[in-house]
């Protein structure tokens, strides 16, 4: 069995959007955690519109398989995310 690398991190977010992360064309999902509550979409999401991920709790976002794209992030007040998926 091979060892696996990823590539991870953490972004502090607000209460405007934040690019997270830039998910690869490769990568199926992105597996993410917040400090507190947080919505997740694209440039333009907002507490109200896109994904509401769970607090203090790991969160599978599925992606677009062959399409490259940014992960934004918001939160009504501030929350740290901290992001991991697969190196290609």
């Amino acid at each position: 069995m091979a060892n696996e690398t990823y590539v991870h991190g953490s972004v502090s977010v607000g209460t405007t959007a934040t690019k997270v992360c830039t998910v690869p064309a490769e990568n199926d999902d992105i597996l993410v955690y917040s400090t507190s509550a947080v919505t997740y979409g694209g440039p333009g999401v907002t507490t109200t519109t896109g994904v509401v991920g769970p607090t203090s709790a790991a969160f599978r976002i599925p992606s677009a398989a062959g399409v490259v794209h940014d992960l934004y992030a918001v939160a009504a007040a501030s929350a740290t995310v901290t992001f991991m998926f697969p190196s290609v």
